[in-house]
């Protein structure tokens, strides 16, 4: 018997069934490792998440600072050429082409986390990625879609309150590329077709809980390659929500209506959201935007760090948050030092382990290559 069902279009769960929800993800976290406890440092090459930091890819400010595009290249180009997964980027982007398919005619697409609060991600992060796809993967730049869940075409007048879109009014885009919504009038508009998937979530002591997950279509049928570009951010809520709004949750802006998402047990939402196919199938890198860090409060306003001038990459969504987690606590502690409170691992990261989302170690930073291209 299925625990629940919860709808985009109205997540409800009963008093009982939010109990079992938070039961069991407490007794899943409650054998969770501290940040000083020991363990197996065997992770696979896929699980690897390379911290790569460069002094000049970002003004050391004390606050938000455009960075340089063609040192992110640099930089995701390194990474990448790490994780052994090919001797040069042209390889490396054929390996993530599907049958049929080659750089010249793959469509790719580009989730990064723009749309709530001051701090988006970076566009130099976005454009860096966009340069490396087209000046050594042979990707053609009018098949590169970049987007996040606002309306139309990132336009100026289209912005809500408070949103910082890099991209509004034509700013800061590359020659060819698409910067919009993926059903707006300049992007992959599939109108009266949108993509459905039926998610079931092993939370544990043989409790399942169901999910029906509406995607847009343009994710099934127009994408060949997912990459995802989050920020490195605390999100407001805590166990019952989440702590942080990294590459897992970034796929909210992928969902119709992800508003209706966001409540309690909001964990499981977004581990059972990263098992829908389009995303788990196509979704080839992620680049944690760690330029800076949101360590408190968040996701639209909270303590900030900057300077940090890092990029997290990474292959496995569950290890890149894992890191991501640990590494905001990090940055926490060593900013406000006895005063900071370091936060507990957010529930979906032990959720989407469980269910085959990727790996998490005994600790994060076993996970963690540190490389550092100009100290």
């Amino acid at each position: 018997m299925a625990m629940s069902r919860a709808m985009v279009a109205g997540a409800h769960l009963s008093r009982r069934e939010f109990v079992r929800t938070a039961t069991l993800g407490a007794a899943m976290l409650s054998t969770s490792p501290t940040l000083t406890q020991g363990g197996d440092a065997s992770i696979p090459d896929s699980a690897k998440v390379f911290a790569v930091h460069h002094k000049d890819v970002c003004p050391v400010a004390d606050e938000y600072q455009p960075c340089d595009p063609d040192i992110v290249k640099r930089i995701v180009k390194e990474a990448l050429l790490r994780m052994g997964i090919g001797k040069d980027v042209g390889e490396i982007v054929r390996g993530w082409c599907p049958p049929g398919k080659t750089p010249e005619t793959a469509r790719v697409k580009i989730k990064y986390c723009g749309l709530r609060g001051l701090f988006p991600a970076h566009a130099g992060v976005v454009n860096g990625v966009v340069r490396l796809l087209t000046a050594e993967g042979g990707i053609k730049p009018g098949n590169i879609h970049v987007y996040e869940s606002c309306e139309k075409n990132f336009g100026e007048d289209d912005r809500p309150p408070l949103i910082g879109t890099p991209f509004a009014n034509g700013k800061n885009r590359e020659p060819g590329v698409v910067y919009s919504h993926l059903n707006a009038p300049m992007g992959a508009d599939m109108a009266n077709s949108n993509y459905r998937e039926e998610i079931r979530l092993d939370l544990g002591s043989n409790r399942p809980m169901e999910y029906t997950f509406w995607l847009w279509d343009a994710l099934d049928k127009d994408t060949d390659i997912l990459i995802n570009i989050p920020v490195l951010k605390r999100h407001y809520g805590g166990f019952f929500m989440t702590a942080i709004t990294l590459s897992m949750k970034n796929h909210f802006g992928s969902v119709r209506n992800a508003i209706k998402l966001h409540g309690l047990a909001m964990g499981a939402t977004i581990a059972a959201l990263n098992m829908v196919k389009p995303i788990r199938e196509k979704q080839r890198l992620i680049v944690v935007d760690a330029l800076y860090a949101m360590y408190m409060s968040g996701p639209e306003r909270g303590k900030m760090k900057y300077g940090i001038n890092k990029l997290l990459v990474a292959r496995d969504p569950v290890a890149a948050d894992y890191v991501g987690w640990g590494t905001l606590n990090a940055v926490g502690q060593e900013t406000l030092k006895e005063e900071y409170r370091p936060f507990g691992e957010p529930s979906e990261i032990a959720f989407a382990a469980r269910n085959g989302v990727g790996i998490r170690g005994a600790k994060w930073q076993d996970h963690v290559v540190a490389l550092d291209l100009a100290s």
